[in-house]
């Protein structure tokens, strides 16, 4: 890997966000119905973007921008590979057989040992808790496709299985039975929901993403590139004289784009439920079905579509290149929304850099900044989001494998600090490898220590043995029998 001057690359550029105040800090509901459309378009171009300049769609100065954008992440994403070597248990890591094994003590006497398993469509796990050296609790996991088996001999006999096959039925029979509020009901039933759609979700996810692919494609065939004037920015250290480049999308263009968009949306069940779920956890929603009472993306996107008509703006991104990778780029949308990113370089592009995002209602930062020193892997990442801050400090041997890990996260007058120490041990070259931490602390206070090993060999993995009682299924009467069973065994090994 080039090392290069790595010297005051993070000098920061002036960055234009509104002012961020208590009154328009925080978006609230009719804010979401601005930012919800505009997210999904934004996190859709970064994808298809992708996807279209894969399959050779451009030409011209806009093949030029796209394989700008591509080179920082494929350089970067080379040069951390040559730092982690990881390279050589991408196999392991997918194959049909995968096992890891953890044992950790957690002080005080307390010990936790973990066996996890994968053997093509069957999955297993166990876990024992001991006291020193005394066992206090084991429990046992079986999956494969048609049902799902949880046993605890040492508490009761019985065996919990949940029934794939009939888990709709199951479900819908629990909810009324324990009078589920609709909050709760709605995190069930949109668990079960993508479980149960996992099967088709390649299928009919294709069909929506070549459908989306062709949308832009034909967008981007129409939109505008022009040279703008050269400037001079910071990369790899140094000033550097970087070609600009403005890259034009007109209503018109966006308006088709977001009616291609909606009319998926709608008619595709499983985008709809990748959407939904993405838009319910990224905006703070139980489940999905809490974020549909409120909002309708399909409904906000053609909304959004109509606002664009009557204000006729464009969205316009700025672009700098230099030596045919991306320096700055800012995109300017709509409502206020932007985003900036400084990309400084150093022993690969995304090595120290700034993303700077406004939603026209709050500002988040991102940075981060990297050396290389010897065999010394340094990387520092800093977030400021929602009035919250993160920054996160690691520091990797690559000859020796050790490794430590800081992160701090702080909201107002709260602060979390945690510690990870250990080593990585290429205990068998693509076949096994051994995480050793010997510490992991939070505000100073010890958490854990032990080893975690994964291996390409997968144990034997079995059934739980006892009385099978459908989980789905049980009343509080049969609840209460198991937790007097579990109460006397408790009682005995206390004895």
């Amino acid at each position: 890997m080039e090392e290069r001057n790595n010297d005051n690359v993070l000098e920061e550029m002036p960055v234009s966000s509104p002012e961020i105040t208590q009154e328009t800090g925080t978006p609230k509901k009719g804010q979401l119905k601005i930012i919800i459309p505009v997210a999904i378009v934004a996190v859709l171009l970064l994808v298809l973007l992708g996807i279209a300049a894969a399959a050779g769609l451009f030409g011209g100065k806009k093949k030029l921008l796209i394989n700008a954008v591509a080179n920082v992440f494929n350089q970067s994403a080379e040069a951390m590979g040559e730092v982690w070597a990881f390279d050589e248990y991408r196999d392991m890591f997918a194959g049909e057989k995968l096992s890891m094994e953890a044992d950790f003590s957690l002080g005080e006497g307390v010990e936790l040992a973990m066996d996890i398993s994968r053997n093509e469509d069957i999955s297993g796990a166990s876990i024992d808790v001991g006291y020193y050296g005394s066992s206090l609790f084991q429990a046992d996991l079986y999956a494969d496709k048609e049902e799902i088996l949880i046993g605890a001999p040492a508490l009761t006999e019985t065996v919990f299985y949940v029934d794939r096959e009939s888990l709709d039925e199951d479900m819908e029979w629990f909810i009324k039975e324990y009078g589920l509020d609709d909050e709760v009901a709605g995190i069930l039933r949109s668990y079960n929901e993508e479980s149960r759609k996992n099967a088709e979700v390649y299928e009919e996810l294709g069909q929506a993403v070549g459908k989306l692919t062709g949308a832009f494609a034909e967008m981007y065939d129409e939109m505008k590139v022009e040279k703008a004037d050269s400037r001079n920015l910071k990369v790899d250290g140094e000033g550097r004289s970087c070609k600009g480049y403005t890259l034009t999308i007109s209503d018109e263009q966006l308006i088709r784009l977001l009616d291609v968009v909606s009319e998926t949306y709608e008619s595709n069940e499983i985008f709809q439920l990748y959407v939904d779920s993405l838009l319910a956890s990224g905006f703070g929603y139980v489940s999905q079905e809490e974020f549909r009472k409120d909002y309708d993306p399909g409904e906000l996107l053609s909304d959004l579509a109509d606002r664009i008509g009557e204000k006729q703006e464009d969205a316009v991104i700025t672009f700098y290149v230099y030596r045919r990778n991306l320096a700055y780029l800012k995109a300017e949308f709509w409502e206020g929304i932007s985003v900036e990113w400084n990309v400084y370089g150093g022993n690969f592009p995304l090595e120290n850099m700034k993303l700077v995002m406004t939603d026209g209602y709050e500002t988040n930062v991102y940075s981060r900044e990297g050396s290389l020193e010897g065999s010394l892997y340094k990387a520092g990442y800093q977030m400021d989001y929602d009035g919250s801050e993160m920054e996160v400090r690691l520091e990797y041997d690559m000859e020796k494998g050790d490794l430590e890990l800081r992160i701090s996260a702080g909201y107002g007058l709260y602060t979390l600090d945690y510690l990870l120490e250990g080593e990585i041990d290429r205990t068998v070259p693509g076949s096994e490898l051994t995480l050793s931490i010997d510490t992991f602390e939070m505000n100073d206070t010890e958490l854990l220590a032990g080893d975690i090993t994964f291996s390409d060999e997968a144990g034997e993995i079995t059934k739980p043995e006892g009385e099978r009682r459908n989980i789905m299924r049980m009343t509080q009467a049969d609840w209460y029998k198991i937790l007097f069973e579990i109460a006397g065994n408790l009682y005995s090994f206390g004895g």
